[in-house]
């Protein structure tokens, strides 16, 4: 005999993002748009997978992106949680400057025991020097480096 639970899950696109960039000396954690959702799980204390998709630019200065994972019951107005052991960094791959790098980034967690009811992805740049980065959208297509094309973040949270 089987048996279907219905169980949760949510699939979700920000339309034409504005590019998120960090300026100056500001390497603040921001929240990374079109990461936040609210979780309504069938079963308390779930397994929850989270996987977000999103693009970077960097200006040619070796990017390093810190991203953390957050969690809060009252949709992050006072309950804020950094999630222990969901963090991460994205870097270049070589020392040289004007090695610019560019791609779509997954970011996938597996998340055990699920206590709580919003998620957020939060990110900042490494320190100052490599706050040349853009998320979301880019300047460069069909050899024109005067495009703007947007590339839309998504997000996939899914109870198993």
């Amino acid at each position: 005999m089987t048996y279907i639970k219905h169980k949760f899950s949510l699939f979700q696109t920000q339309d034409n993002p504005t590019a998120q960039t960090w300026s100056g000396v500001n390497v603040d954690y921001q929240v990374i748009t079109g990461s936040t959702c609210e979780i309504i799980p069938k079963f308390s204390n779930s397994t929850i997978i989270y996987k977000f998709n999103f693009y970077l630019r960097d200006n040619g200065e070796r990017p390093r992106l810190n991203l953390k994972l957050q969690k809060s019951n009252d949709n992050f107005s006072s309950n804020i949680v950094d999630m222990s052991g969901y963090k991460l960094t994205l870097a270049g791959e070589t020392l040289q400057s004007n090695d610019y790098h560019r791609g779509t980034f997954s970011i996938f967690f597996v998340i055990e025991n699920f206590d709580s009811k919003y998620l957020r992805l939060v990110g900042r740049p490494y320190n100052s020097a490599f706050n040349g980065m853009k998320l979301h959208r880019s300047s460069d297509w069909e050899n024109s480096s005067s495009a703007d094309v947007y590339y839309n973040p998504t997000l996939m949270v899914i109870e198993v």
